[in-house]
């Protein structure tokens, strides 16, 4: 037994999963062109990242370990990538699962789409602006207090910017996916 709607169309599941198949194929070709474009200009950000989080008003940070530089520059691409290609993933995940909604759902899961993709770079944005600089810098102040010699590593400093903003994308998308 099914129930089909007037404006329903009984298909394959395997048309739908083909479907999907060219979707996602789509939405990695683009992220990867994306990676490889924003790995051109990615050092540039993340010296402007690290001026934002760098808690010493002298020259304190350091590079220990150079191929973990590259690592840290691939990473960071591949997330700038995922993010300036969100307008075509939501298009894609839109594209892909209106047929099957009823209208007042349309419009829900639009609006859950929507304002949770805007949410998350808010979220991202002040993370990166306030909330990481201020931790070093906190961080930074107990130390000094300490006495200690400020000696930080660049690279491990950045790892922990990307770790926090890879855990608040991936939180999110899970709290998006329950919601939808």
């Amino acid at each position: 037994m099914s129930l089909l709607l007037d404006r329903d169309k009984e298909t394959e599941l395997q048309s739908h999963l083909d479907e999907l198949t060219g979707r996602a194929t789509l939405l990695f070709a683009v992220i990867i062109g994306f990676t490889f474009l924003s790995v051109t200009q990615i050092d540039g950000w993340l010296d402007q990242l690290l001026m934002a989080i760098d808690p010493c008003s002298n020259a304190c940070l350091n590079l220990y370990d150079p191929a973990r530089w590259s690592a840290v520059r691939w990473l960071s691409s591949i997330l700038v990538a995922i993010a300036m290609s969100s307008p075509l993933i939501l298009q894609q995940a839109w594209a892909f699962s209106h047929k099957g909604l009823l209208p007042n759902e349309r419009k829900w899961v639009a609006r859950w789409m929507v304002g949770g993709t805007v949410l998350t770079f808010i979220i991202a944005a002040w993370t990166l602006g306030w909330l990481l600089p201020f931790t070093f810098d906190s961080g930074h102040l107990i130390q000094s207090d300490m006495g200690l010699v400020a000696r930080y590593d660049a690279v491990l400093m950045l790892e922990i910017s990307l770790a926090v903003i890879w855990t608040q994308t991936v939180v999110s998308l899970a709290i998006l996916g329950m919601a939808i």
